[in-house]
Order: C-alpha cells, then sequence, then structure tokens
C-alpha cells in the first residue's frame, strides 16, 4: 500500500474495510503505525509541558494518540466470527478484545472501569465504550499494564487478528514500554462533555511528524518497500544417619553347669559300676572319660567361634560408634552454617531499613526544597500540592514492599530456627543411641571376660582329667602286673 502525504493527513479506513487484506500491505502497515506511534508519544509528552503535565482537555495531541492507538488495536483485527463468517461491524468492535484483558488481568480496578464505560448514558456503541474504557484506564495510570496482558498473551488473540497484525507481531512488545512514558502526565477528561461514538474514519496527520527536507533524504536512499516508514527512533536442605544397627549373630549360649552336672553324674555311675563290676569298669571308665574328652573339645571349639563373633560384633559397634562422631560433628557444622545465615538475613534487614530510612530523609529534603522554590508562586502551588501527594503515596506502597520483604524475612528466620531446633532434638537422640551402643559394648566386654574365665576353668579341668588319666593308666599296668602274676 503506497504512502501518501497531504496537508490534511491520510485516511487508514481502507486498511480495515478489505475482507482479504494483503499480508504485504498490512506488514508496512505495522511499521508505519509503529514509527507514527513512537512520534506520537514524543509530541504528546513535549506539548504535556506546556500545560505543566496536566490534560484537563482532549487537545489535539491526545486526541491524536486516542486515534493512533485506535487503529493500533483495529490492525488486522478480525472480530468475533459467528458461523464462520466475519462481518464488517464484527471487524469495528473491539470489545472482545476488553473482555480478554478484563479476565486475564489481576487488577481491582479493571471491573470499575467496565462497569463505569457500559453506565454511560451518552454513549451508545460498542466502540464508544471500548473508547471510554481508554480514557478510563489512561487517567487511571494503568493503559500500560493492562496492554502488557494483551502482549504476554498474544498467542490466545489468533483468533480475533491476522497472522500479519501488529500485537500479534513481536514489535508489539515495543508498545507497553511507550505507554509507560504516559505515566508521568495527569489526565482528567470529562467523558460525559465528549463524543466517543464518532466512526473509525480518522486521520492521522503525518504532516505534523515528517518535514521535506528528510523526505528528500528518504526519497534519496529509500530501499525499503513503498508506503513504509524507517526510521530509527529512540525507544525508550534431612541429615537421616543410617545408624548401622549391630546385627549381632546370634551367640550361642552354652549352659556349662548343666553339662558339669551331666559329667559329675557320669563319673558317680562310673563309680558305681566300678564297685559293683570291677571286671567290666575299665571298658566303662574309659568310654566315658573319652566322651567327656570329646564334648570338651567340642565345647572348646563352640567358645572360640562365639569369641570371634563376639569380636566381630565389638568392631561393628566401634564402626557405628565411629559414624555416630561424625554424623554429630556435621551437625554442628550444618548448625553453625545455619547461624551465619542467620546473621546475614539480619544484616540485610538492617540495610534495607537503613535504605529505607534514607529514601524518607531524601524524599523529606526533596519536599522542604520545593516548598521553598514555590512558596512565592501561588498559582502553581496546588499544582505541587498533588505532585508531592503522589510522591508521597508511592513512597506509601514502597514502604509496604519493604515491610512485605520484611515479614518474608523474618518467617525465613523462624523457618531457620525452626530447623536448628529439629537438628537439636536429633542431636539429643543420637547421643542416646550413642549411650546405648556404649552401654551394650560394656556388657559385650564384660561376657568375654566370663567367656575367658570359663575358658580357663575348662582348660584345668581338662588338666586335671589328664592327670586322673595317668593314675588310671598306672592303676592298669599294676592291675596287669596282677594279672599276670595270678596266672
Amino acid at each position: 500500500m503506497p504512502f501518501s502525504l497531504t496537508s490534511e493527513g491520510r485516511s487508514l479506513s481502507s486498511l480495515f474495510n478489505s475482507n482479504e487484506p494483503n499480508s504485504d500491505n498490512l506488514i508496512i502497515e505495522r511499521q508505519n503505525l509503529l514509527c507514527v506511534f513512537k512520534l506520537v508519544i514524543k509530541d504528546l509528552l513535549n506539548s504535556s509541558l506546556k500545560h505543566e503535565r496536566l490534560m484537563e482537555k482532549e487537545y489535539f495531541p491526545l486526541k491524536h494518540f486516542f486515534i493512533v492507538f485506535e487503529h493500533i488495536l483495529l490492525h488486522g483485527y478480525n472480530g468475533k466470527k459467528s458461523f464462520s463468517i466475519s462481518t464488517s461491524s464484527n471487524r469495528k468492535d473491539l470489545w472482545p478484545i476488553i473482555d480478554f484483558i478484563s479476565r486475564k488481568s489481576t487488577d481491582v480496578h479493571i471491573s470499575e472501569i467496565s462497569i463505569s464505560s457500559k453506565e454511560m448514558t451518552n454513549i451508545r456503541t460498542s466502540l464508544g465504550r471500548v473508547r471510554a474504557w481508554l480514557r478510563l484506564a489512561l487517567m487511571q495510570k494503568r493503559l500500560a499494564d493492562y496492554f502488557k496482558i494483551l502482549v504476554e498473551h498474544k498467542d490466545e488473540l489468533k483468533d480475533l487478528y491476522d497472522h500479519e497484525a501488529l500485537l500479534l507481531s513481536d514489535e508489539s512488545i515495543i508498545i507497553p514500554g511507550l505507554l509507560v512514558g504516559l505515566n508521568v502526565l495527569d489526565f482528567n477528561i470529562c467523558l460525559r462533555e465528549t463524543t466517543l461514538d464518532h466512526p473509525v474514519e480518522s486521520i492521522i496527520h503525518y504532516s505534523l511528524y515528517l518535514r521535506e527536507r528528510r523526505l528528500s533524504s528518504i526519497s534519496l536512499k529509500n530501499t525499503h518497500p513503498p508506503g513504509a516508514i524507517k526510521d530509527s527512533i529512540d525507544e525508550l536442605d534431612d541429615y537421616s544417619i543410617a545408624s548401622s544397627s549391630s546385627s549381632l549373630s546370634p551367640v550361642t549360649k552354652i549352659n556349662l553347669q548343666n553339662n558339669d552336672t551331666a559329667v559329675t553324674t557320669n563319673t558317680n555311675s562310673t563309680e558305681i559300676l566300678d564297685e559293683n563290676s570291677p571286671d567290666t569298669s575299665y571298658n566303662q571308665r574309659l568310654s566315658s572319660i573319652l566322651d567327656q574328652k570329646n564334648y570338651i573339645e567340642e565345647l572348646n571349639r563352640n567358645l572360640q567361634k562365639t569369641i570371634i563373633n563376639l569380636q566381630k560384633n565389638v568392631q561393628t559397634l566401634e564402626q557405628t560408634n565411629k559414624t555416630l562422631v561424625e554424623n554429630t560433628a556435621q551437625q554442628k557444622a550444618r548448625i553453625e552454617q545455619l547461624e551465619e545465615e542467620l546473621t546475614k538475613i539480619t544484616s540485610e534487614k538492617e540495610q534495607i531499613q537503613s535504605s529505607y530510612q534514607r529514601k524518607i530523609d531524601t524524599l523529606m529534603a526533596d519536599i522542604e526544597v520545593e516548598r521553598e522554590t514555590y512558596q512565592n508562586s501561588r498559582t502553581g502551588f496546588d499544582l505541587m500540592y498533588i505532585e508531592l501527594k503522589k510522591k508521597y503515596d508511592d513512597e506509601c506502597i514502597s514502604k509496604q514492599k519493604i515491610e512485605s520483604i520484611y515479614e518474608s524475612q523474618l518467617s525465613q528466620n523462624n523457618e531457620y530456627i525452626e530447623s536448628i531446633k529439629l537438628m537439636e532434638k536429633d542431636i539429643e537422640t543420637k547421643t542416646v543411641l550413642y549411650d546405648r551402643t556404649k552401654e551394650e559394648n560394656d556388657r559385650l566386654t564384660e561376657k568375654l571376660q566370663t567367656e575367658k574365665t570359663r575358658n580357663d576353668e575348662n582348660k584345668h579341668q581338662i588338666h586335671t582329667k589328664e592327670k586322673e588319666n595317668q593314675l588310671l593308666r598306672q592303676t592298669v599296668n599294676e592291675l596287669e602286673t596282677k594279672y599276670s602274676v595270678v596266672d
């Protein structure tokens, strides 16, 4: 679509009346709209300085801003399709965009804007309600935030816009940044006195932003497609201790007293047999002695096995003791680390408080300076009071933010203290477990000593039995000699 410049301006109504827009023309129109919108924002900010940043009427720069912004919203707009048909009236009804912003926004004031724009008696068309909604959002200084919602959720707008529309392009992210600059202005527009139901066919005055010398340079060095405006405008931590439970192998407890009584009973029986029948006493006593000898050897082997098992248990207990000591050291290091983090958080809290106090001091100093400078001028005193009140409200908001940050830091501090208490409880349980293992170790050492004493007693018994065996051999030899003599 070729670019044309006249003294009155250029009408963009043809952009939205065509049923099948050309993608190349949409790209050129998108670039033109973006460049003109930057110039309109710049002109609006410059012209607001004449009115001391207070716009009480729709001056021409403000009207021109709304015209260009309306064309941005309508660029490539198809509207809601009923029965897969997009009519011309649907392509001009922007209220679905407002509903989309209302659904996605979390702001409380957006419902008030929508209700008040619908309840205006001097507005009859949906396009007029959209214009009233835009003006109310601009007066509340939230138009940039609402437009940012459209940019962030542009994937959900594909049913309403053409794929080459400005809102669906990557260049749309520039527009919220430009709208943020309007927050420095104060808008007081009486919507009941303005006519907002006029048709879309509005004019964009390019002649206000372009010069002949700039156009001549563009005509000499124009490498862009016809109609495109290309201008480089400055854009604005659970430590779970796997306690190695000493799986003690079952110790074979042998009751030696019962065995001793059995031995004594056997010896008594052999003595009785010896008294009754002297011929068979030797064989019986010899067999009993051999049985006792085998029993003692088996008992000795069992005792050696129990000693080995006890030694293994002692080693496992020593290892568990070492692991418990290491775990306690780790818990102490963790407690020290948490204490360091607590000190860091307190220091950060003090820094935040000091910075907030400095901000208050600087703000009070600025207020005093501005009062001294504007004390002589009676006419601008009311405007200065409004501006200072806005600054004070901003500082109150920042104070609330800092207090919320401070409360979050306090909650984190409480969480750290609770974690320290849990660590202390864990250490107490570990110390109790350590004491129990120590007691078990002492008990096992005592048991080992008793087993050693029993082993010594068994050795002594073996020695005595060997002496008895020698005596029996001597008696046997004597009996053999007697028997030989008798024969």
